[in-house]
């Protein structure tokens, strides 16, 4: 009777522990055949970005062809639509209503992690044999952590309900530093390399510079200025507001009129940071920012990223 108890048991902790390594291995398995197979994806979503006690929301809508051609728009209410793009050509930033196009020196997206970008982030999660994968009711939650000056954790919300990936976190220690919600997500949609193409995109979306008004006098004006510099000259004439800054830090901003004739831009940018009021791109000494139809550019060669996104932030437009 004892070793029919015996067996009996035996028996039951077998199959209760296949059932375990079962369900351990049933969120990852889902996951997998879910993001496996991409050859491409559109998504529409939210992100925010928490950077010095601000929440910084914009809506990021991605196109992605494989192997690596990808389209992120950046909107925002008040502000134009801007498009970061990659193709075989290279990486450029494209601000269609101003018919302004920037070529990047930047191997974007390899160069830092990005929230809105499904396949990197899962590429990154499936090859790290840290990944954890967790059932919270009809969730599955897949997390990551990992040593990065910008990043420590990254976290990935899958619905079982709605069969698609919900949220993206990326975290530094405890706390939040980027979050994108997914609104809707279209896996293998019908895109082309014509989808990624500059030119198509930009004659698809750039207003025609017949429609240009007549330019507004403005000035513009800093409500910050970094410890130990100050306000040394300005200047204003009918196209352009100067400010000169001197002291610790030197730096000059510059505001003027973007003209929409489409001439080329010959300034490349190395990088970008996403504010309130649009991408700021910047490169070893200068930066650009858009405020409306106004093209504001700061020149420094003393200036940290850190101070170039403060500074930006808090420039004045008076029109």
């Amino acid at each position: 009777m004892k070793k029919i108890l015996t067996f009996v048991l035996f028996v039951i902790g077998f199959i209760f522990t296949l059932s375990s390594c079962n369900k351990n291995s049933e969120p990852k398995d889902v996951i997998n055949s879910y993001l496996d197979s991409i050859e491409s994806y559109s998504i529409d979503g939210e992100m925010t970005l928490y950077k010095n006690e601000k929440e910084i929301k914009s809506n990021v809508k991605v196109d992605y062809l494989k192997p690596n051609y990808y389209k992120v728009i950046f909107s925002r209410s008040g502000g134009n639509e801007q498009i970061l793009l990659k193709n075989k050509e290279g990486v450029f930033v494209l601000t269609p209503a101003l018919n302004k196009e920037f070529k990047f020196n930047s191997d974007w997206p390899d160069n830092e992690l990005h929230c809105y970008l499904v396949d990197v982030l899962w590429k990154k999660l499936k090859d790290d044999s840290n990944t954890k994968y967790q059932l919270d009711n009809d969730k599955i939650i897949i997390s990551l952590k990992f040593e990065d000056p910008k990043y420590s954790k990254l976290e990935m919300i899958y619905s079982s309900k709605s069969k698609a990936i919900e949220e993206i976190n990326l975290y530094k220690d405890a706390s939040i530093k980027a979050k994108y919600v997914i609104n809707s997500i279209s896996l293998d949609p019908k895109l082309t390399e014509n989808d990624f193409s500059v030119s198509l995109i930009m004659n698809e979306n750039t207003i025609s510079s017949d429609s240009e008004t007549i330019a507004k006098g403005f000035t513009i004006s800093a409500s910050i200025s970094l410890d130990n510099t100050v306000l040394s000259s300005s200047k204003v004439t009918e196209t352009e507001s100067i400010l000169c800054y001197s002291g610790e830090k030197n730096y000059t901003i510059i505001a003027k009129r973007a003209s929409l004739n489409g001439e080329e831009c010959y300034t490349t940018f190395s990088d970008y940071s996403v504010l309130e009021c649009g991408l700021m791109l910047y490169s070893k000494n200068v930066s650009l920012i858009y405020f409306g139809d106004l093209e504001v550019s700061i020149y420094s060669n003393s200036l940290s990223i850190e101070e170039l996104e403060e500074i930006s932030a808090n420039i004045v437009v008076n029109e």
